[in-house]
């Protein structure tokens, strides 16, 4: 447990007066590796801006199947660890935890490193560098995991409206492995203005909003759905738009996410995925090295 979610947990220190101190713990206590990160953000500021570039005033970014350089193979692969984990293992055994049952890992972070694939199109430049610039420094590639939602008819935790609370601002990238309709529970967010509108309104953040909340202080603004074919997706910071996902799915839907931090982040450990290596025939451009914590 980080120190600021014990505080809070323990302690009932609003989280919002911890986070400054114990990022700038961390920056104070990391000061060369904090200036190579934003130097090198800077250098990669400078260059041509990408196609897929994050407005900081949006907050968000969609993308369609072939927008993202390799995310067609990424699809292929993950499509077939899905099949293979649907043929070779029982649902009850796929569904670690009651309370989750609508949003089940079929791979976890510590498997990432069997699939080099799979890590080198999360840290590859067009995906990296759309993170560096929009967060202002090389990130950590903080957590990865293939994601599978079954069919349910839950409507609570994660699949209400809410924001992520690991950082003041992160990236997810979420992409999806098949085909994603309106009826399968696909990720639905606010831009993030309009987020800090209804959280102004509502005068909280770190709670679940009901639809009918987000709906009266939004005034009807409408969400954004990511459906779409295998390989679209979206880059999304979920600690500033509101967002749910896996509600009242009538059929699977099955999503590859990732998530970049910024190194200093008072919620995640410093560490990322704790690759002790990169995986094997995965070629690193240091600020790739940087993005795996690796040396």
């Amino acid at each position: 447990m980080s120190l600021v979610k014990a505080l809070h947990k323990r302690l009932g220190v609003p989280r919002g007066a911890v986070r400054p101190l114990v990022v700038a713990a961390r920056v104070v206590t990391n000061p060369v590796e904090y200036k190579r990160r934003r130097a090198t953000a800077a250098q990669i500021a400078a260059g041509p801006v990408p196609e897929m570039e994050v407005p900081v005033a949006d907050g968000h970014r969609r993308f369609g199947p072939g927008a993202v350089p390799g995310a067609g193979a990424v699809v292929d692969s993950c499509r077939a660890i899905y099949e293979r984990a649907r043929r070779e293992r029982s649902p009850e055994s796929m569904m670690p935890s009651v309370r989750k049952t609508f949003l089940v890992p079929i791979l976890e972070e510590s498997d990432a490193a069997q699939h080099p694939e799979l890590i080198r199109f999360m840290v590859s430049r067009p995906v990296l560098d759309v993170a560096s610039r929009y967060l202002c420094t090389v990130p950590v590639l903080a957590s990865a995991h293939l994601y599978w939602s079954p069919p349910n008819e839950f409507v609570g935790s994660s699949q209400s409206f809410h924001v992520d609370y690991e950082d003041t601002t992160q990236l997810k990238v979420f992409v999806n492995i098949l085909e994603t309709r309106a009826d399968q529970g696909p990720l639905t967010y606010l831009p993030a203005a309009k987020s800090d509108l209804v959280t102004q309104r509502l005068g909280q953040r770190e709670r679940r909003f009901s639809d009918e909340e987000v709906r009266r202080a939004s005034g009807g603004e409408p969400q954004i759905e990511v459906v779409g074919p295998p390989g679209s997706g979206t880059f999304l910071d979920t600690s500033r738009c509101l967002h749910f996902g896996s509600r009242a799915n009538r059929r699977d839907r099955v999503v590859l996410m990732f998530q970049f931090l910024r190194p200093q982040s008072a919620y995640r450990p410093l560490s990322g995925l704790r690759l002790r290596r990169p995986p094997a025939g995965l070629s690193l451009d240091p600020a790739q090295r940087l993005a795996l914590r690796q040396r």
